[in-house]
């Protein structure tokens, strides 16, 4: 049996691969870098990548430099805003402070002034009705605490019904964390925290009342307000306290200024002018 054409041929080819698998063309460029000539197609190349990187490096230090130092110090700056707010908290405080001494010395150089005639007692009511000056006396205290953590909080819908519902169980005057309340105060939310005359109070909210306090406790304790939030205290861990005082001190507000009202003339159903 003879064999295939061409079988010599194939083995050597087989052989020729098995024994040099090194390509001629990548032994010739081994043996030009052996003898330094390096082709002008290399060096190029090797100039364009250096020089490209160190493009690419410049870029990326003005930039960092760049940022940081425009970046604010968050740190610093949020310091920097709770010290300023502390600041002007306290300096409130202690105007609120002054102006509540200088409402009292008013009051009572007022006081003397009229007397105890009728006039003079019908202002006093008045006064104490405006929350213009200050008042003390027995009452009830109702306190609003949230816990430390907790999807339920008091927002200003329950400040607001513990407030109406002591007016209707005969409150004289009211006071929310030391704010006075007046027949024009609004209390409100915002955040996390409850406006009252538009000033931010947190937690816990007291909730202080002037009156009678046997009839506040007797009707503002078996209410349906009160009856509520003890329950709802109880299912989501709120604190809801209810004490009577013998002594509360209840501040002055800022006086209101009317924005429509304007002193006039009173004129007699005769029409002759009888005051103003």
């Amino acid at each position: 049996m003879s064999a295939p054409p061409g079988g010599n041929g194939s083995r050597g080819y087989l052989a020729d691969l098995l024994t040099n698998t090194l390509d001629p063309g990548y032994a010739a460029a081994a043996e030009r870098r052996r003898d330094g000539r390096a082709t002008p197609t290399s060096w190029a190349t090797r100039v364009a990548v250096a020089a490209v990187c160190a493009v690419i490096g410049a870029v990326l230090t003005v930039a960092y430099v760049h940022t940081r130092d425009n970046q604010p110090d968050t740190s610093r700056a949020k310091r920097a805003l709770i010290a300023k707010v502390r600041a002007a908290q306290d300096a409130a405080s202690k105007l609120a402070a002054q102006a509540n001494r200088l409402s009292g010395q008013v009051a009572t150089a007022r006081q003397r002034a009229s007397g105890t005639t009728p006039s003079g007692k019908e202002l006093t009511r008045a006064e104490e009705q405006a929350g213009t000056v200050a008042v003390h006396g027995p009452g009830l205290q109702v306190t609003l605490t949230n816990p430390p953590s907790g999807e339920r909080q008091y927002t200003d819908l329950d400040v607001r019904a513990v407030v109406n519902e002591l007016w209707l169980s005969g409150a004289e005057s009211i006071a929310v964390n030391n704010i006075r309340l007046t027949p024009t105060s609004a209390i409100r939310f915002a955040g996390s925290a409850v406006l009252v005359d538009f000033q931010p109070l947190t937690a816990p909210y007291t909730v202080r009342a002037i009156g009678s306090p046997a009839q506040l406790d007797s009707r503002f304790t078996v209410s349906d307000v009160a009856n509520r939030y003890r329950t709802v205290a109880s299912a989501f861990g709120l604190g809801f306290r209810i004490s009577q005082s013998r002594q509360l001190a209840l501040p002055a507000t800022d006086p209101h200024r009317n924005r429509y009202a304007r002193p006039g003339t009173i004129v007699a159903p005769t029409g002759r002018e009888v005051g103003s």
